[in-house]
């Protein structure tokens, strides 16, 4: 493991995001799509999709300017939630994802012009440790 940063970024071509540690850490939670089914037969069964780990990261007081950069990746490089991107955590690992949906951006009201938290949930084929 490499040694930790106070910062994570979200890559894609020469457009790079850089914002503060998720607050709460980093939570995910394993999802399988699947499906029931019924034969010509009558009888039933389960088609099962491809694992893949919804993660969640809360940012906290995150900056005008970093929340703008944030909200111009999502909206104007990726163009939403079917391209993949670069997630690299604190720990330097990469780890390749898309949006799951536009971020969540709330304005803290008692810090004037420059304060964000913000929710970003991201679709990963693997786990991030």
């Amino acid at each position: 493991m490499a040694n930790p940063t106070t910062t994570v970024t979200f890559v894609l071509g020469g457009t790079t995001v850089t914002l503060p540690v998720p607050a709460s850490g980093t939570r995910q939670t394993p999802r399988r799509p699947s499906a029931g089914i019924q034969t010509a037969g009558g009888h039933y069964g389960y088609v099962m999709g491809d694992l893949w780990f919804e993660i969640r990261l809360q940012f906290r007081r995150v900056s005008l300017s970093d929340k703008n950069a944030l909200v111009s990746f999502y909206h104007a490089t990726v163009k939403g939630t079917s391209t993949s991107f670069t997630y690299t955590d604190a720990d330097g690992n990469a780890h390749t994802v898309r949006f799951l949906a536009e971020p969540t951006i709330t304005k803290i009201a008692s810090q004037g012009d420059g304060a964000y938290d913000i929710a970003v949930r991201l679709r990963s084929s693997d786990a991030i440790q």
